[in-house]
């Protein structure tokens, strides 16, 4: 009995050792079991906080006294050194160009005019007759040469296409028709000399409007220089004949 007591006192003193043996083989068992932490990572640090600056205020602008009106006043002299003529650089003097007052501004011409106001408008506008400048009369009866030919030719192409562009409302209205004979002098540099009816139609209304075409389309061409040292100028004599289908025909 006595040798077993100590026996047991030994196995008692054993016990916690192995005890914590076990415990600490079971903690590394675990730690080779479990996967490696990651090292902790560093937190960047905040930037360091802005400071604004205000600048400082700026000065109050000075009170400055209201500018005066200048007042000019108009006397005789100032008028008269206004309109008083300058000179350039040539010697010789120039005006100052004036505005054309509002009354002479050119009104626009209204879309519903017709044919016949605006020939006659034309007609009124168109330079009156110069004189026959002196020299040789040509008389288109007589002239000879290809030249003088084409020369009358493209004028009486020119007359019937003006005509039958702008065809007399008030012949077209009434519905008449023939023309006169007319007498169209033009000098060498294509200006009307002179313009007259040789054999009325009978009606003043064809007569009238015949003529009005002729001062319309004044200036003409000036004559070829193979011929313009022939004669000063030239008398074109043709029958004109406005017919009922609106058309003009110079023969």
């Amino acid at each position: 009995m006595a040798s077993t007591r100590p026996r047991s006192q030994s196995l008692d003193h054993a016990w916690p050792l192995l005890l914590a043996l076990l415990l600490s083989l079971g903690a590394h068992l675990l730690l080779l079991w479990l996967p490696p932490v990651p090292p902790p990572q560093s937190v960047p640090s905040a930037p360091p906080p802005l400071r604004l600056t205000l600048a400082p205020p700026l000065p109050a602008p000075r009170n400055r006294p209201p500018m005066q009106p200048v007042v000019e006043r108009i006397t005789p002299k100032t008028v008269a050194k206004a309109h008083a003529p300058t000179r350039g650089k040539s010697g010789h003097s120039a005006r100052t160009a004036m505005p054309a007052p509002a009354s002479q501004a050119a009104t626009p011409v209204s879309t519903a005019v017709s044919a016949a106001s605006l020939l006659a408008q034309i007609g009124a506008e168109a330079p009156t007759p110069t004189a026959p400048v002196s020299g040789r009369l040509v008389y288109g009866s007589t002239a000879q040469g290809i030249v003088w030919q084409q020369y009358m030719d493209d004028w009486v192409r020119k007359m019937e296409r003006l005509g039958a562009l702008n065809f007399p409302q008030e012949v077209r209205d009434q519905g008449l028709s023939g023309g006169p004979t007319l007498s169209v002098i033009i000098n060498a540099d294509g200006s009307l000399a002179d313009v007259r009816i040789v054999k009325g139609s009978g009606y003043a209304t064809l007569d009238a409007a015949a003529e009005r075409i002729v001062r319309a389309a004044a200036p003409f061409a000036p004559f070829p220089p193979a011929v313009s040292a022939q004669a000063r100028s030239l008398e074109i004599r043709r029958k004109w004949r406005f017919t009922t289908g609106n058309d003009l025909s110079v023969k």
